[in-house]
């Protein structure tokens, strides 16, 4: 007997649901409009209102001046006592230093490895006292990496080789070779994003 009341049951059943099935799939059933889905953080626009809208890119220098962006900021930690805080950088003076900075990167061309770009410029601590113990904050995801601070910042070699390569890729360079020169490649091609008309090899120092 109770198993002739489940049999009874399963069939009921069945037969609402094939009623429901036909009540959805005909021209009576309007569907409810369904929520938007929620954009993914990061997702859509730059990480940054200096950075292009294409991974491992920065805006030119003309761009930033006509949109009022007169200086970049990024976070920096020190290696020695951990505390975190933000930094700013002056874009023009930056950009000034950096042109001459590059200049000295000239000679790499002639294979001549130059150490003071091929190790990140680390600042002073202001809170344990440290010398050369502040870097950038390097985030998990490649596609955060604030490319112009680190750029101005003269910190890219804090970069590791996975993400050197990644930049390159993303910015069709060639990917291989050692750390040094990717590092170099990376270099001249966020300078050649910020200041499209500059030539590493015909620029003057000033």
């Amino acid at each position: 007997m109770p198993r002739a009341r489940n049999r009874s049951t399963t069939t009921r059943h069945v037969h609402r649901s094939a009623e429901q099935t036909e009540f959805f799939q005909s021209a009576e059933y309007v569907a409810p409009a369904l929520p938007p889905a929620p954009t993914p953080i990061g997702a859509g626009r730059p990480p940054f209102p200096w950075a292009g809208d294409c991974p491992a890119t920065v805006r030119p220098i003309n761009w930033l001046r006509a949109n009022g962006i007169t200086h970049v900021h990024g976070e920096v930690r020190c290696g020695s006592c951990g505390v975190q805080k933000v930094v700013s950088y002056e874009l023009e003076s930056k950009v000034g230093d950096t042109r001459n900075f590059m200049y000295s990167l000239r000679h790499y061309l002639d294979d001549h490895v130059q150490p003071v770009w091929s190790k990140a410029k680390l600042l002073p601590c202001d809170s344990c006292g440290g010398s050369g113990c502040v870097g950038p904050v390097i985030p998990a995801r490649d596609e955060d990496i604030n490319w112009l601070f680190m750029l101005l910042g003269q910190t890219l070699a804090a970069l590791s080789l996975a993400q050197l390569k990644n930049f390159c890729g993303k910015t069709r360079i060639h990917r291989t070779g050692t750390k040094s020169r990717l590092l170099f490649n990376a270099y001249v091609e966020l300078c050649r994003q910020l200041i499209p008309d500059w030539k590493i090899n015909t620029d003057q120092k000033k």
